[in-house]
């Protein structure tokens, strides 16, 4: 986990990628529980910004995301 906030820490983000980054961060115990649908209406962001974001940081996509989140 510690690797995944220093990855967010260390790259350079859009507006976009800093909302999406900020949001996981501050619900980073219960994203795991969200739909990509349900972060994207609440951030006001489209589904596939959050998708991108979330290949960024190495994941294959959301799903990967998600499990790992999970597991933690």
């Amino acid at each position: 986990m510690d690797n995944l906030i220093s990855k967010i820490q260390s790259i350079n983000l859009t507006k976009t990628e800093k909302v999406i980054a900020d949001y996981i961060l501050d619900n980073i115990n219960n994203i795991g529980l969200s739909t990509v649908t349900d972060i994207s209406l609440k951030l006001g962001v489209s589904d596939t910004s959050i998708i991108r974001f979330i290949r960024l940081l190495g994941f294959a996509g959301f799903a990967d995301f998600k499990n790992t989140m999970k597991e933690r």
